[in-house]
C-alpha cells in the first residue's frame, strides 16, 4: 500500500512528463524513493514500456534490483562488471561506472539502441550534472519520445551547479521537516559539542565544500579525536551512532580511540576495504555487536540501519546536501509506519517507541569565514539567515540535546520580541528629534582645571605624581594628565565620578558641544546633541535653519550679562 505522499509523487510525475521530457522528485531519505519509482515502472510496465535505471552504488542497484522484482514480479536484468543486459530487456539496473566504461572503441551504454526504452531513471539524481551521468542521459535522449525521472533526497549540490540544467521541472518536494512533521520519520535533537582545539578559519574551499586535504590535518590531530570521542561516549549513554570522518585515516584512528575508551565498541569501514569484509562489519553494527561504526562517506547513501540512534559529525561541511544523506541515516523509525494511521497517531507510535528520536552530534570549533552547516539550516526552509543563527545558538547553550524545529520556533519568537523591541527604540527616537528639533541652547565654556582653580605642574618627585590608573581614567575621559600631581588627578577623577552619578554630561562631552557653542544638561541630552552634530556631517548646527523661540528639553544659562538664548537648529 503505497503512502498518500508516494502517491502524490507519482501523479506529480505523470503530469509533468506530460509537458515535458524529465521531471525530478524531491523526498527525504528514508520515506521511500525506491518505492516510488518501482510503482513508476510497475505502471510502465503495464503499458509495454521499457525502462533502464542507473545508480553509482552496489549497494543502491542491488536494492533497486530486490525492490523492483518484488513490487513489478519482473526480474530486472543487470548490466555491470561482468552481467551483461539485453538491448531488449524490459527492464534493467546498471552503474553509471558501468555504462561509462570502454566498449569495442566505445561507451558500454551505446550497447543499447535509445529507441528500445522509454524511461530512464536515476537514483540519487543529485549526481547527474556530472559528465559521465550526462554521457548516458545524452544517448538516451536520442529518442525524442523517451523520459529521464531523478529521484533524490537532496537537489543541492555543493559546486552550484543546477540541476535545472538537467531536469526540466521539480513537480514533487517532500523534505526531512515534512517526514517527520507527518510521522514518517523520528524527530532529530541536536547537540553542538566545542572542541576548543579544532580550527576551521584557515581551511581552503574547493568545489564549494571545506578542501578535503586542509580539513584532514585538522581532524587527524589525536587531540582533536580525543576531544570528540569522549563527549560522543558521554553524550549518547549506551546509544549507537554512525560516525562520519573526513578521511580514512580519521575514521581508522577514531575507532581505535573509541575502542581505547569502550574495549570493542567501534570499528571502521571505507571503500577500500574488502566488500565482504564491510558487509560483515555493518551486520555487526546492525545486530547491536559494536556501537559506533566509523566512516567516510560510503554509508552516506543506500545504507538503512533502522536501530541507529545517532549520527556524530566528526567532519565539517558547506554543503547542505552532504549534511541530508548523513543525518538521514538515523531517522528511520524502528518499525514502519502504517499508512492507515493519521499523522499524530504515528508521531505518538513512534515517540512510545525504543527510538523516539534520534540525536545528531555536531562538532564545533573556530569556524572563521566559513558557514558550516548543522541541521537548523536542514530544517529552516526559507527561515531568514538570522533566525537560522540565533536557533544555532539556542542549540549550542541547551545542556541537553535540542529538537532543532524547537529551536527554530524559539528562534522566530526571540527575533519578533527583538524587532519589537527595535521598533519601540525607533519610535522613541523619533519622538525625540521631534523634540530636539526645536530646543534651545547657550553656550559655555568648558575648562576642567578652571573649575578647580588648578593649573597643571610637573611634580618633582615620581611618587606625587598621578598614578597610571588616574592617568587611564582621564584619558579616556578627554582630559590630559601630563603635569598633575595625584591630588590634582584625584580631583577630577572625584568630579568625573560625580558627573557620572548624577547623570551630568562627560568632561569629553562638554568639550565637544563647547566647540559648537552648544550646552546640555544631562549626559542623555549631550548624547542627543553629539548624535545630531555626527548626522549633520561634524557641521555647526547652528548653520541651519533657524526656529521660532519655544521652550525645549535642553536648556542653560548664559554668561553673566549676555541676552536671551541663542536658537539652534539641532538637526
Amino acid at each position: 500500500m503505497l503512502r498518500d505522499y508516494q502517491e502524490r509523487a507519482i501523479a506529480a510525475a505523470a503530469e509533468s512528463l506530460a509537458r515535458n521530457q524529465s521531471c525530478l522528485l524531491v523526498a527525504a531519505t528514508g520515506v521511500g524513493k525506491t518505492t516510488m519509482f518501482c510503482e513508476i515502472i510497475r505502471r510502465a510496465l503495464a503499458k509495454n514500456k521499457r525502462v533502464c535505471v542507473m545508480a553509482h552504488r552496489d549497494e543502491l542497484i542491488q536494492q533497486a534490483h530486490g525492490r523492483i522484482e518484488s513490487m513489478t514480479g519482473v526480474t530486472p536484468q543487470i548490466e555491470k562488471a561482468s552481467l551483461w543486459a539485453e538491448d531488449d530487456a524490459d527492464v534493467f539496473v546498471t552503474s553509471v561506472q558501468s555504462m561509462n566504461a570502454k566498449w569495442f572503441g566505445g561507451k558500454r551504454y551505446e550497447r543499447f539502441n535509445p529507441e528500445n526504452y522509454d524511461i530512464l531513471i536515476i537514483d540519487e539524481a543529485h549526481h547527474a550534472c556530472s559528465s559521465t551521468y550526462l554521457n548516458v542521459i545524452q544517448h538516451f535522449a536520442k529518442n525524442p519520445a523517451s523520459k529521464l525521472i531523478g529521484v533524490t533526497a537532496t537537489p543541492d549540490r555543493g559546486d552550484e551547479i543546477g540541476l535545472g540544467n538537467v531536469f526540466d521541472d521539480s513537480p514533487f518536494i517532500y523534505e526531512i521537516g515534512d517526514a517527520v512533521r507527518d510521522g514518517w520519520l523520528v524527530p532529530v535533537r541536536q547537540k553542538y559539542v566545542t572542541v576548543g582545539s579544532l580550527d576551521y578559519s584557515q581551511i581552503r574551499t574547493r568545489m564549494g565544500d571545506l578542501c578535503g586535504g586542509d580539513l584532514a590535518e585538522v581532524l587527524e590531530e589525536e587531540q582533536n579525536l580525543h576531544g570528540m570521542v569522549h563527549p560522543t561516549i558521554e553524550l549518547l549513554q549506551g546509544k549507537s551512532a554512525i560516525v562520519f570522518c573526513a578521511t580514512v585515516r580519521q575514521a581508522e584512528l577514531a575507532a581505535d580511540i573509541f575502542n581505547r575508551h569502550e574495549p570493542g565498541s567501534a570499528a571502521c569501514v571505507h571503500g577500500k576495504m574488502d566488500r565482504d569484509q564491510r558487509k560483515a562489519t555493518l551486520a555487526q553494527f546492525a545486530k547491536g555487536e559494536i556501537r559506533f561504526v566509523t566512516n567516510v562517506g560510503v554509508l552516506t547513501e543506500g545504507f538503512d540501519a533502522p536501530k541507529c540512534d545517532a549520527i556524530v559529525m566528526m567532519t565539517a561541511t558547506k554543503v547542505r546536501a552532504k549534511y541530508v544523506q548523513c543525518v538521514g541515516r538515523a531517522t528511520r523509525p524502528l518499525a514502519p509506519p502504517s499508512p492507515t494511521m493519521t499523522a499524530a497517531e504515528r508521531s505518538a507510535v513512534i515517540a512510545s517507541s525504543d527510538k523516539p528520536y534520534c540525536t545528531v552530534i555536531d562538532f564545533k570549533g573556530n569556524s572563521g569565514r566559513h558557514k558550516l552547516i548543522g541541521m537548523t539550516d536542514v530544517l529552516a526552509g526559507d527561515a531568514m539567515p538570522e533566525i537560522v543563527q540565533r536557533a544555532k545558538d539556542i542549540i549550542d547553550t541547551s545542556p541537553d540535546p535540542m529538537d532543532p524545529e524547537e529551536a527554530l520556533r524559539m528562534a522566530e519568537i526571540q527575533e519578533e520580541e527583538a524587532k519589537q523591541r527595535e521598533a519601540a527604540k525607533a519610535r522613541e527616537k523619533l519622538q525625540r528629534a521631534r523634540v530636539r528639533l526645536r530646543a534651545q541652547f547657550s553656550t559655555r565654556e568648558v575648562d576642567p582645571f578652571s573649575r578647580f582653580d588648578m593649573t597643571p605642574t610637573h611634580p618633582s618627585d615620581p611618587k606625587e605624581m598621578a598614578s597610571e590608573k588616574q592617568q587611564t581614567m582621564l584619558m579616556n575621559n578627554g582630559v590630559d594628565p601630563v603635569g598633575l600631581t595625584r591630588k590634582q588627578a584625584g580631583r577630577l577623577v572625584a568630579d568625573i565620578m560625580m558627573r557620572r552619578k548624577l547623570g551630568r554630561p562627560s568632561l569629553k562631552q562638554e568639550a565637544l558641544l563647547t566647540r559648537y557653542g552648544l550646552h546640555a544638561a544631562t549626559a542623555k541630552q549631550a548624547k542627543s546633541l553629539i548624535d545630531e552634530i555626527a548626522e549633520a556631517g561634524w557641521k555647526d548646527p547652528r548653520a541651519s535653519a533657524r526656529r521660532e523661540p519655544e521652550t525645549g528639553v535642553l536648556s542653560g544659562e548664559g554668561a553673566e550679562g549676555e541676552g536671551p538664548l541663542p536658537e539652534v537648529d539641532g538637526g
